[in-house]
């Protein structure tokens, strides 16, 4: 049986209304399924101007909402990705901020690590003098110095319980960052005797007075370091040692004694103490508390009995 064109046409038509029926219903089925994407999204922004090279802190922010059209590819988007970073440049109120334009506090060198009232002062030691390798950032240690004059040695400790910022340019810092920079710089060489390096720079946390007593020793003597236990915070007043106190009698008192004069009585070199960040340091030893005058007391004798009686 032939078609006329009047029927192809209208089967035509009725296979075209099929499909876009069809068509419809999937697209339906689709959006059905989909969610809906937000309108805006709410990011962290500045409440007022931070200058550059700031430590950004939770109360300098507040959530604001934005077209995600609108906001850049790195925008920081939630106040976790702040915490413990620095403003590279100065950040503006009110408006996003991208991730090129802070940075982690532990990249921005040694000035972010020094605990407010301190200063951060280094000191070269020896392998000796850096209790061998064992003294890492963070640690706590007392600073020792000897002396020598007129070939007697003298060793006092000159400043107890200081933070140990650095030890040869390696500061406190992530296990991953500290990985990532030894893999992108690779192996220095530095200047070595024995396959180990003359000296360490090994960076203390000091208040000024101790950084001008730790400078002078360091100038008039040689320092080490003793490396102090976990938790140990415990200051003590330390009379210094003497190389004549280990080994012999005073060495001026032997020389008097040759001249037949007196020998004079050894004078106790003063002690340093440590103190807050905003006192001075004290020489001369710990202070001596006043002492309560005694009072008189009477003797009571009874037959063979002995008593002592204080009168209130």
């Amino acid at each position: 049986m032939r078609l006329t064109r009047q029927a192809s046409l209208v089967i035509a038509l009725v296979c075209g209304l099929l499909a876009a029926v069809g068509a419809w219903i999937w697209i339906s089925q689709q959006r059905a399924k989909t969610t809906k994407a937000p309108t805006t999204i709410e990011v962290p922004v500045p409440t007022q101007v931070i200058p550059a090279q700031t430590e950004l802190k939770p109360n300098m922010f507040r959530r604001a909402a934005f077209e995600p059209g609108k906001l850049p590819s790195d925008v920081v988007t939630s106040p976790e990705m702040l915490q413990n970073q620095v403003s590279l440049i100065e950040l503006p109120p009110e408006q996003p901020i991208r991730q090129g334009d802070i940075a982690p506090k532990s990249r921005m060198g040694l000035a972010f690590a020094v605990p407010r009232g301190y200063r951060a002062l280094a000191v070269p030691l020896d392998i000796v003098g850096n209790v061998g390798d064992f003294v890492k950032p963070g640690n706590r240690v007392d600073v020792l110095a000897s002396f020598e004059r007129d070939k007697e040695v003298v060793v006092r400790t000159v400043v107890q319980d200081v933070q140990v910022l650095s030890v040869n340019q390696d500061t406190a810092r992530a296990e991953g960052e500290k990985a990532a920079e030894g893999s992108a710089e690779g192996e220095k060489t530095t200047a070595r005797q024995g396959g180990r390096a003359a000296t360490t720079p090994v960076t203390l946390a000091l208040t000024p007075a101790q950084a001008q007593v730790v400078l002078a020793s360091e100038m008039a003597g040689k320092l080490r370091l003793a490396l102090r236990a976990t938790g140990d915070v415990g200051v003590a007043a330390l009379p210094p040692a003497n190389s004549w106190s280990l080994t012999g009698p005073w060495p001026k008192a032997e020389k008097a004694a040759a001249e037949g004069e007196k020998a004079p009585a050894p004078q106790q070199a003063p002690v340093v103490v440590n103190t807050a960040p905003t006192g001075p340091t004290t020489w001369g030893g710990p202070p001596v508390p006043p002492q309560k005058p005694r009072r008189p007391s009477v003797e009571v004798i009874r037959g063979g009995q002995r008593e002592v009686v204080t009168p209130e």
